[in-house]
């Protein structure tokens, strides 16, 4: 199994992967999530390019924003998991 800090760079790759695919299907714009949430355009562009990290209200926050449940941000975490630990 790799080491936990490569899985974990893996599993930020799909999260950010997801929260880009979300605001694309809410049809926004970096600049409109940013101003719903009271953030500069760079906020957003920090998030989506790994730079920043999110907190769990944050997270909340977009899932509202972008009308999507909590858990999509976290879709394809498992199979990645599992293909991961099956390497050595």
């Amino acid at each position: 199994m790799k080491r936990y800090s490569e899985i974990q760079e893996l599993l930020k790759e799909v999260f950010i992967k997801n929260l880009r695919k979300a605001r694309k299907k809410a049809g926004l714009s970096q600049k409109e999530v940013a101003d719903r949430m009271g953030k500069p355009q760079s906020f957003i562009a920090k998030i989506e390019s790994g730079e920043r990290k999110l907190s769990p209200i944050e997270i909340f926050f977009l899932s509202k924003i972008y009308n999507v449940e909590v858990g999509a941000f976290f879709e394809g975490m498992e199979e990645v998991w599992e293909r991961e630990k099956k390497k050595k």
